[in-house]
């Protein structure tokens, strides 16, 4: 199969601009019906693509050799999840240690179970308030509830014929 890239016919292209028809480039279809009378150009294209072929393998091995891009982009993913875990708990830790120099009427551990048990609290009820809303929008886009939405069987509907 005759194969060229763009890169290759924008290159024949501006080469053979200024040469009139003489300097035209042949068609992949030309080539092949020139291929299919003359056995010597036929075999001159397989060459051609055999070598485009092996220097496409040769290309392909080289980059899976040296192409290491999915463990950089894991390490990066695990790089900044663990940042976000070091400055959750710095703040946390910041928070408490605040939290406890407070002159409050009960004894500062109390201050940091409670800081702990509120903070657990707010991320419990956040979760399921995504949690609820989540049903709801799967329930309401679900192919069975089609007739209870009311705008599909509206007969009634502005702009309706």
């Amino acid at each position: 199969m005759v194969f060229r890239s763009i890169w290759q016919g924008l290159q024949n292209l501006a080469l053979t601009s200024g040469q009139g028809a003489q300097g035209a480039g042949l068609s992949d279809e030309e080539l092949k019906a020139q291929a299919m009378q003359s056995q010597e150009l036929a075999r001159n294209l397989m060459a051609i693509e055999e070598a485009r072929g092996r220097n496409q393998i040769a290309l392909e091995k080289a980059r899976g050799r040296a192409d290491h891009g999915w463990k950089v982009q894991v390490a990066l993913i695990a790089g900044v999840v663990l940042l976000g875990f070091s400055a959750i708990t710095g703040w946390t830790l910041v928070s408490l240690h605040a939290a406890g120099h407070l002159h409050l009427p009960w004894p500062k551990i109390a201050t940091v179970a409670g800081t702990f048990v509120g903070t657990a609290l707010i991320a419990l009820a956040t979760g399921l308030m995504r949690k609820r809303r989540k049903q709801r929008d799967a329930a309401a886009t679900a192919p069975g509830n089609q007739a209870q939405n009311g705008a599909q069987d509206d007969q009634n509907q502005v702009g309706t014929p």
